[in-house]
């Protein structure tokens, strides 16, 4: 794709282009459709007037390109070396993906080596085993941290699984291992909260040794008071040093979770947690909702092990800052965090951030009970839509499929309109994109289609309705009672409800009738074309030669 991004959005410009951009990128990642995303990224660049080279670096980590990411940031730090944002944001990403790192500069107090062999008590195997169950990763790669005599050093990726021996050698101090959070089914054990300071900061208090010590107070708190935010959303995590300059907050998961939903967790959890320092930053792992096909994602080290750089040892800390000399017990009584907390969150947050018109919803009866008598009647008579229906209120999920499936049939419908954002706002994983505004017009989706998309689902529910209508393709909609009619419409009265519906359903209709369902008409031809598994009439212009 080439040429200027305006020409793809010619009536939008500034943040609504950028925003537009964002979502077109979002969408095609959570599609499954990497190269889709990277190839609207990659128009992005070369037009070089909408996003900034760090949103859009920012933009393809968040979708799992960090090699885009870092081709892109390597160019731009060419372009304007002077900008220290663009210098600060390519040394980290560089550090993430465990390329080298440049330790030459002179130590401060901060990073004077302590004793490397800070004493730890070492755990027994099953302690060690469970150690390697919670910071569990992606299962045929970890990572080695590594430094040599130049002051260089970084993390190398290891292709082979954690064993419980390496984990010994791990927590000995011999070597210092990491491990990248999503695992091959992009799902992950946990999820990491990294507190640190700012470079800026650093650099500022560089041969100040005052500020330093002011510098390590102020991570120091700020881990606790952290700590202390996270325990109010009911949020139990560890507080660990780690051995460096910074905190890292771990959180363990009942049970695996889709990495794309803990990342939009997580996207959220920073909005709501407050630092009380400009000289602190946060961030979140996975740094990823997905991974390219290759791709590995962010690493985190693993804790309790000597930092390479600074030689000490990652330490768990409680509540009140304090070291713990003895690990183990927190460890083997570590809480988990559940599916439903997270989505509670997430919940949270998009109502905080929705505009005003998607708060509008009717909130006197809950997403288990449409509002709605049309709906009610569709979903009474439909046993399929009603098990999607069902099964995403109690469960707070829905597929991509099922999504589509409900959006284009009961989104025909005028109250389904409530009843779908309602059931939306139950399920953080559907993007605030699919919140209906209105009631939709065109082709609603076909039963045909439905047991296309959720064989799963039709193959053990009753899925064979007949509709006594021979002028209309079967489609749940046709379960809506007919509309009361006037005097007006008594000429009409022998025909089905569905002949009196929006015009362009009708023409719709008219095309799966016609040769090649297309009409070719003055100035242009009008086909049929499935978009988003619905069929819809689109017009093409006939060009002149």
């Amino acid at each position: 794709m080439g040429g200027n991004i305006e020409d793809k959005y010619p009536h939008l410009a500034g943040e609504h282009l950028k925003v537009s951009l964002e979502e077109e990128v979002r969408s095609h990642a959570e599609a499954g459709d990497l190269e889709a995303a990277n190839r609207v990224l990659e128009s992005a660049i070369s037009a070089g007037n909408c996003l900034s080279p760090l949103q859009l670096s920012r933009l393809a980590q968040e979708i799992g390109s960090p090699d885009l990411a870092l081709r892109l940031l390597t160019s731009a730090v060419r372009q304007s070396p002077n900008d220290d944002s663009l210098v600060t944001e390519l040394a980290e990403l560089h550090e993430d993906l465990g390329h080298r790192e440049d330790l030459s500069h002179p130590t401060s107090p901060m990073d004077t080596p302590q004793c490397a062999t800070d004493p730890l008590l070492m755990p027994d195997r099953a302690d060690l085993v469970r150690f390697l169950h919670l910071f569990g990763g992606r299962e045929d790669v970890h990572a080695r941290q590594w430094s040599d005599p130049g002051g260089r050093g970084g993390y190398s990726p290891i292709k082979a699984p954690l064993t419980p021996d390496l984990a010994q050698s791990h927590l000995a101090g011999s070597v210092t291992l990491g491990v990248y959070p999503i695992r091959l089914d992009g799902t992950v054990n946990f999820f990491a909260l990294d507190l640190d300071i700012r470079k800026a900061a650093l650099q500022r208090a560089a041969g100040d040794e005052q500020e330093f010590a002011r510098l390590r107070h102020v991570v120091h708190q700020g881990g606790l008071d952290v700590l202390q935010q996270l325990n109010g959303y009911g949020l139990p995590l560890l507080l660990e040093d780690s051995g460096f300059k910074g905190r890292h907050l771990w959180g363990f998961l009942e049970r695996p979770l889709p990495a794309s939903l803990v990342h939009k967790f997580g996207t959220g959890l920073l909005r709501r947690l407050v630092l009380d320092s400009d000289d602190l930053s946060m961030e979140f792992f996975p740094k990823q909702g997905k991974i390219c096909k290759d791709g590995l994602g962010n690493l985190i080290k693993l804790p309790l092990g000597i930092h390479r750089r600074s030689g000490r040892r990652g330490m768990l800390l409680d509540e009140k800052g304090n070291p713990m000399a003895d690990p183990w017990p927190a460890i083997r009584q570590v809480e988990r965090i559940g599916r439903e907390p997270l989505l509670d969150l997430m919940t949270g947050e998009r109502q905080l951030s929705q505009k005003a018109e998607r708060l509008s919803f009717p909130q006197h009866r809950d997403a288990g009970h449409p509002i709605s008598l049309e709906v009610d009647i569709v979903l009474e008579k439909c046993a399929v839509l009603r098990e999607i229906f069902d099964r995403a209120n109690s469960q707070r999920r829905l597929s991509y499929d099922e999504r589509l499936v409900l959006h284009h049939s009961l989104g025909h419908l005028d109250g389904g309109v409530d009843v779908l954002n309602q059931l939306y706002q139950r399920c953080p994983e559907v993007p605030e994109r699919a919140f209906l505004k209105r009631a939709l017009r065109g082709h609603p989706v076909s039963c045909p289609r439905i047991r296309s998309r959720l064989p799963n689902i039709t193959s053990i529910l009753p899925c064979h309705c007949s509709f006594g209508s021979l002028h209309h393709y079967p489609t749940p909609i046709l379960h809506r009672p007919a509309p009361a009619q006037t005097p007006s419409d008594s000429a009409g009265a022998g025909e089905a409800p569905e002949e009196n519906t929006h015009p362009a359903d009708a023409f719709a209709a008219e095309l799966t009738r016609a040769p090649g369902q297309r009409l070719e008409v003055a100035g242009g031809i009008w086909t049929l074309r499935e978009i988003d598994g619905v069929q819809q009439a689109v017009w093409a212009p006939q060009l002149e030669e």
